[in-house]
Order: structure tokens, then C-alpha cells, then sequence
């Protein structure tokens, strides 16, 4: 700068701070796997450096970190359970601007897992309806194999669930294996289940017997169901006869 009237030169440094609105850079998709930890960075340009936070509600197991240099991370590791689809807003604050906001969706993608349980108890002769339950993203395509009660189906729901379905005829315990594949594992995840198709004691044998005094006998006792029924007397027997439950659905009066 030219003074005139000292007619003499005198300079000084002047410092210009350039500030500069913050902008997304980073896509607004993001896919998580279950049980590892997300590699997805959110990140943005402007001077200074944005302050980020996060609104709405993330996967289960899963934290929102502003680094402090206009990047922030997602932390920890999303659980079985917390598969689907996630909506929040990041906001990046810049010095002196409105902040401004991304909308991010957030994908958990997770294998099949079954959390239904893998015994079913049944009544012959009755409608059923018991359903096999998954987890997962995306959903999971059931197959059955294994012989199936008389009477029963399998249904796959296509939502990560199926349904046993009909009115069983027979009965005895069935085992059944459960296959669970989505699009994202095709290696099968397997239940082993047991269907029991269970009955109530019916005696097969008539109500009372005549039995002659003083020769030895042996009166059996029949009784169907399922599970095989326990066999028990109830009352007093005649001077000379026993009774014995044999465990296989069947008891006798001897003696």
C-alpha cells in the first residue's frame, strides 16, 4: 500500500477464510449383514468440516459415530433379529449454514434362522395348524421333507414361514426335516422337528369278566392311544388275582 504522505510502501498479510456449505457425498443405500460389522461411511465436502448426526431408529446392535472430519461410521454389529429395512436422516451442521439433510436407507440382509419350535404336539381326528417360523432377510423359502401324518400338508407361506395343515388320521410321532433358503444364502439352514400325533386311552376290552374260582386265568386288558397309555387298577381285586401293567398298551388279572 503506498503511503503518500510518509511517500513509503507499507504491506500486511490478509487472511481470507473461504467457507463452503456441506454436500453429501456418499450414496443414501447402505447394506448391512448380520453379526458383522457395517463398512458404510457416510461423508460429505464443505469447509469447515460438518458436524454429522443421525435421527431415527437404527438395526439393533448397530451406533451412529461423527469422526469429526466430515465422515461419520456406523458401529457395532446388527443382530439376527434386527433384518429389514431401516429409513433415518443424517444431518451434516456447517459453520454458519442450515444444516442439511440425507435421507439413508439401510438394509440388514440376514440367513434363515428358525425361531419357531421344533416339536409339535397334535390330536388325531382334529384340525391342525401348527407353523414353522424363520428370521431373516430376505425371506426364506421352506421345503419339507420326511413322511407327514395321513391326513396333514405342508405350506410354504413365502414370507419365511409355513404351516402344517389338515386333520391327521393316524397317529405315532413323525420326524421332519425343515429347509430354509433365501436369496442371499442359498446354503440351506435345517430344522429337525417331530410331529406326534397323539390320541386319547380308549379300552378295546369289555367292561366286565366272569372268571371261575379255583382255576388259574389270565385276563388281558387292552387299551389304544398314543402316547401307549399307562395301565393302573383302581379298587380291590379278588383274593388271589394281580394285576400287572406290561408298558405296551396292554395289562392283565392273573392269578
Amino acid at each position: 500500500v503506498w503511503n503518500a504522505g510518509t511517500r513509503g510502501i507499507q504491506s500486511f498479510v490478509l487472511h481470507l477464510t473461504v467457507k463452503a456449505a456441506p454436500v453429501f457425498l456418499s450414496s443414501d443405500q447402505a447394506t448391512f449383514f448380520a453379526k458383522q460389522a457395517p463398512t458404510f461411511v457416510v461423508r460429505t465436502d464443505g469447509k469447515p468440516a460438518a458436524a454429522l448426526r443421525e435421527i431415527g431408529s437404527l438395526p439393533e446392535g448397530v451406533a451412529f459415530v461423527d469422526n469429526g472430519d466430515g465422515t461419520a461410521s456406523f458401529a457395532g454389529k446388527p443382530t439376527q433379529a434386527s433384518a429389514g429395512k431401516y429409513v433415518v436422516d443424517v444431518l451434516a451442521e456447517g459453520d454458519g449454514f442450515a444444516p442439511v439433510v440425507q435421507r439413508v436407507t439401510i438394509t440388514v440382509k440376514a440367513p434363515p434362522e428358525f425361531v419357531s419350535e421344533d416339536r409339535f404336539e397334535v390330536r388325531a381326528g382334529e384340525r391342525i395348524s401348527p407353523r414353522v417360523i424363520t428370521q431373516g432377510n430376505p425371506d426364506a423359502t421352506l421345503t419339507v421333507t420326511g413322511t407327514l401324518p395321513r391326513g396333514v400338508s405342508f405350506k410354504d407361506g413365502h414370507d419365511g414361514t409355513g404351516e402344517f395343515s389338515g386333520t391327521p388320521t393316524g397317529t405315532g410321532e413323525y420326524a421332519i426335516t425343515i429347509s430354509a433358503v433365501n436369496a442371499d444364502y442359498p446354503t440351506p439352514v435345517v430344522q429337525h422337528l417331530t410331529l406326534v400325533v397323539q390320541a386319547p386311552p380308549v379300552f378295546q376290552t369289555p367292561a366286565s369278566v366272569s372268571i371261575p374260582v379255583g382255576q388259574t386265568v389270565d385276563v388281558p386288558v387292552r387299551v389304544s392311544g398314543f402316547p401307549v397309555p399307562d395301565i393302573a387298577v383302581d379298587g380291590d381285586l379278588p383274593d388271589g388275582i394281580s394285576f400287572r401293567d406290561s408298558g405296551d398298551g396292554t395289562a392283565h388279572l392273573y392269578g
